[in-house]
């Protein structure tokens, strides 16, 4: 009697890696931030299989006071994250948030956002996005 010949484990077949597509959320002031997210967005772009998009917190000042406090205009080439948008989260798999700090909490216009995603997280639709 030989030795029983042993078949070597069949090789799994690599999975198609499917594109993460992550969401840059920033609020900046006077464009530091901005240049932070820029750069994070581009790492993102620069990883197989990632997908980054950038938007911008919607301004909740009003042009009186952005002018007061010589604040530059936004970026028009950065989308707003409006509503409509907001809506759309769940199609993302991961968040990612560039924001200043005001007085050790986070500026108003990101609250607002935040604010805005409470339908999703009650209907369960963001649970489990980092």
């Amino acid at each position: 009697k030989g030795v029983e010949k042993v078949e070597e484990p069949k090789k799994a077949k690599k999975a198609a890696k499917k594109t993460k597509k992550i969401m840059v959320i920033y609020y900046s002031m006077y464009g530091h931030i901005k240049t932070m997210a820029d750069q994070v967005v581009a790492g993102i772009n620069a990883t197989p299989n990632c997908v980054a998009e950038l938007y911008q917190c919607p301004e909740t000042l009003d042009s009186a006071t952005l002018a007061k406090m010589h604040a530059p205009p936004k970026p028009a080439d950065v989308p707003v994250l409006t509503h409509d948008k907001i809506a759309t989260l769940p199609d993302y798999d991961a968040f990612i948030f560039g924001i200043p700090t005001r007085f050790g909490s986070v500026p108003a216009q990101l609250k607002a956002v935040m604010d805005a995603t409470g339908g999703l997280w009650f209907s369960g639709a963001l649970v489990g996005k980092p």
